[in-house]
């Protein structure tokens, strides 16, 4: 019988064999073919790529393993185009990405990216290559190389998996990015094939607690309620142990109280004791850390934060200080807080080599911990001006402001206003002056500098043409940062009906420039960015030339229409939504996050795309006008 139902699945998913290396080039390994273990040698050459003028080429290595990845940066060397060196491939993994890059861009070998399959030394692929090199695919590669997702090309070596190794089928990691693919590739038909696939993992001899799990979960997603029931009604007979420990748990999560939940925890250790090595010991004692904080229990919130590794100790200090300072409660305690996190936040960038993370380079590690500073010395700069210490308030915020090249506008504000208190107007102008500028300045930088000219002059004649010619060559550096970032591609097309049923297609705006949003209501960041996008809606609101489509995609819930038009009554905002219900669009825009901004000529080509939302209304409402002014010239 199971020969029978793996032969009927690997004809149902087997599309062709991917495993055979691909050959690149601009970029080739000796051997061709990778073994884990093994030392390798490598040769790029950059006349082929858009690195062609570099005068220096960095390479990194992303070890795959898992799900997980290890950073190898081997020492390159050059000649004249070409870059060479070797590195030798960890035990154990499954597949390689290589990252190629400069200081100011990177080949991703035209968005196709540089992956390569590990071999064992008997030439074999591993199980878990599958499953790994699928994530390089949706999004693992993008996040690492920049490389472009490719939802086909994930299928595909998954259901090769399949063919390949039939008893993937019965791991749980493998199966579920099966039905991810289906779901991305099938939309509304993957339904019937998951269920035969789930039909087949239902049929594994002995299954364990999260094999049953997830084929509850599987069915609630899927709206199969009964057999999701039936699958839980298993579970609870088979394992009442393990139930009870998720029923222990969930009442954890829910409680508020913080005592109740101190309670709770310590109800779950004596019923079911953690492992020493259990890291997950730690979530439990941050939780209630804060659901104490939450009261205001400041002494409880010590104790159990105590109990913390350091960083996660400081970063709960800087959070909660931070708010304490917001509400202007128990400030001297939250200066005491937010010194402790700072001061350990300033002895991590003094650490050594061998202390990094093997999943990050080296320039990545050193980044990570300047912005943790950055961000707790701006913590205390801030308590420290709300409570009078203007020395350290100065001091801290010009070491946040400087960690990140004054070009983080809280934190540029945080350190202009402590600077205008603590030095004289002459001092404090020039250098607000080239913030402003630069185009890193806030509204409240802006008042800053108002009111120290007042203090110079004595009066505010001259302000308006001073401060206007400033804005003027912030905007011309926007703009001519703008224009070098344009891009020039075909717009993939689409057809889409808005809220009311009515159908829109790219085809129908052949003419106009189209401002495209990708959003969902669950998205913190979308509706974060709506208040500038609302500003840009209302300047163009008469411009017929212009159309604004806010495109509601990887909606939750079952009525993803209903939700939209909740959410923007609810906020008042004018916007024209179309709904994109079964993630079609944002897949062939190629969208891996949201919010996600396009803007497209009048011919139909992608000019500008814009991922995410730095915080700034009033800058984003700029961009969008400057974007759509560029992409509107002939």
């Amino acid at each position: 019988m199971k020969k029978k139902l793996y032969g009927f699945l690997i004809f149902l998913f087997f599309v062709g064999t991917l495993s055979a290396q691909v050959s690149y080039e601009a970029l080739t390994l000796s051997p061709a073919s990778p073994i884990a273990g093994q030392k390798v040698n490598f040769s790029y050459n950059s006349a082929l790529t858009a690195l062609n003028n570099s005068s220096k080429v960095d390479v990194v290595l992303y070890m795959i393993k898992e799900g997980n990845w290890e950073v190898i940066e081997p020492k390159v060397s050059k000649k004249e185009k070409q870059y060479s060196g070797s590195f030798t491939i960890p035990e154990g993994t499954d597949a390689m990405a290589i990252a190629v890059k400069n200081d100011k861009k990177s080949d991703n070998n035209k968005g196709k990216g540089y992956l390569f399959a590990v071999k064992d030394a008997t030439g074999k692929v591993s199980s878990g290559y599958y499953t790994d090199m699928s994530s390089l695919y949706t999004g693992m590669g993008q996040y690492l190389t920049g490389m472009d997702n490719d939802a086909d090309a994930a299928y595909n070596i998954l259901n090769e998996g399949a063919t390949a190794v039939p008893v993937l089928l019965n791991d749980r990691t493998f199966l579920s990015a099966l039905m991810n693919a289906n779901t991305r590739k099938f939309k509304a038909e993957a339904a019937a094939k998951n269920e035969l696939l789930l039909q087949a993992f239902a049929r594994k001899p002995n299954p364990d607690f999260k094999d049953l799990d997830f084929l509850a979960s599987s069915y609630k997603r899927m709206k199969m309620n009964e057999k999701a029931a039936a699958i839980t009604l298993q579970q609870n007979n088979s394992f009442p142990k393990e139930v009870n420990r998720m029923l222990a748990i969930k009442n954890f999560n829910v409680e508020k109280n913080a005592s109740k939940k101190a309670a709770l925890f310590a109800a779950l250790e004596a019923q079911f004791p953690f492992a020493a090595d259990d890291k997950t010991k730690d979530s439990y004692y941050s939780n209630i850390a804060n659901a104490y904080a939450a009261e205001k229990n400041y002494d409880k919130f010590m104790e159990w934060n105590s109990k913390l590794p350091a960083a996660s100790k400081a970063s709960n200090l800087n959070n909660i200080s931070w708010n304490m300072a917001e509400a202007g409660e128990q400030m001297a305690m939250a200066k005491k807080m937010s010194y402790e996190a700072v001061t350990f936040a300033s002895n991590e960038r003094k650490l050594n080599e061998n202390k990094k993370p093997k999943g990050l380079t080296l320039a990545d590690w050193t980044k990570s911990r300047d912005n943790t500073y950055a961000m707790y010395a701006d913590t205390y700069s801030f308590i420290s001006e709300q409570t009078g210490d203007l020395k350290n308030a100065y001091n801290y915020g010009l070491d946040a402001a400087k960690s990140s090249n004054f070009e983080n506008k809280e934190y540029n504000e945080r350190y202009v206003i402590a600077l205008a208190k603590y030095k004289k107007p002459e001092t404090a102008m020039p250098i607000i002056e080239k913030m402003i500028e630069q185009g890193t300045s806030t509204s409240k930088i802006k008042e800053t500098l108002k009111t120290l000219f007042l203090a110079k002059n004595g009066s505010d004649v001259g302000y308006d043409s001073y401060i206007v010619n400033l804005e003027k060559a912030a905007k011309e550096k926007r703009k001519m940062t703008l224009m070098a970032s344009m891009i020039n591609e075909p717009a993939p097309t689409f057809s889409l009906k808005d809220t009311e049923g009515k159908m829109v297609s790219l085809a129908s705006l052949k003419g106009k420039t189209v401002l495209v949003d990708f959003w969902a209501t669950w998205c913190g960041p979308c509706i974060a960015s709506m208040p500038g996008l609302n500003m840009a809606v209302g300047k163009h609101k008469d411009n017929k030339d212009v159309q604004f489509l806010f495109v509601d995609t990887w909606e939750q819930g079952d009525n993803k229409t209903k939700n939209a038009v909740e959410f923007m009554q609810k906020k008042n905002y004018p916007f024209y939504v179309l709904m994109d219900t079964e993630d079609k669009m944002v897949a062939d825009y190629k969208v891996s996050g949201i919010p996600t901004k396009f803007i497209i000529d009048k011919n139909g080509n992608v000019r500008f795309k814009v991922i995410g939302f730095d915080g700034s209304t009033e800058a984003l409402a700029e961009e969008i006008d400057m974007m759509l002014e560029l992409a509107s010239r002939p």
